[in-house]
């Protein structure tokens, strides 16, 4: 999928998703996979889309355009801009402020490991999370956490979306790590 926003003048991706998915409910690139090609075709529209907007001509896209290669779809959704809107509505940008908590780190000494946690206070689904990772690495779940094996990391995730990733004790390569495998 791609949107141009335009500050101001277009809908945003508040506008379009009001609320952020639970943590673990949505693919990723590496637990769902992608068709190659389509990077290349949504860096084109993208691209094309900037330059429009750099030199001011051309109809730039109102909405949101959504290729699917696999199935060979090719849709556009007209996407409103909200007055209501947290963000280019009332002018609250509360994830560049940080008012949402913010991803949090803490290096476990000794242990190379690092406990990430997204700071969101929304409960995770294990038992989804587990079946979208089966395919990609080692599992094991149960009521109370989830492990997950690749390469050389060991992620250890909770119910309230907390992990602690083991395998390195850089804070950016873990919250890297994390949203690679669980989304957020």
């Amino acid at each position: 999928m791609t949107m141009t926003i335009v500050p101001h003048e277009s809908a945003c991706l508040r506008c379009l998703f009001n609320r952020e998915p639970p943590p673990g409910t949505l693919p990723t690139c590496d637990t769902a996979g992608v068709i190659a090609p389509i990077v290349n075709v949504m860096a084109s529209i993208a691209s094309a889309e900037a330059l429009k907007f750099l030199v001011g001509a051309g109809t730039r896209n109102a909405g949101l355009i959504n290729v699917d290669l696999w199935e060979n779809t090719f849709d556009s959704f007209a996407v409103a801009r909200r007055d209501d809107c947290v963000a280019c509505g009332q002018g609250k940008y509360e994830y560049l402020e940080g008012a949402r908590g913010g991803t949090m780190t803490a290096s476990l000494c000794g242990r190379n490991a690092v406990q990430v946690n997204p700071g969101r206070g929304r409960a995770l689904d294990l038992t989804r999370l587990a079946e979208q990772l089966r395919g990609v690495g080692e599992v094991s779940v149960n009521e109370y956490l989830l492990k997950f094996s690749i390469d050389n990391y060991e992620l250890t995730i909770f119910p309230d979306a907390r992990a602690i990733v083991k395998g390195t004790d850089d804070a950016t390569v873990a919250r890297s790590v994390y949203a690679k495998y669980v989304g957020v």
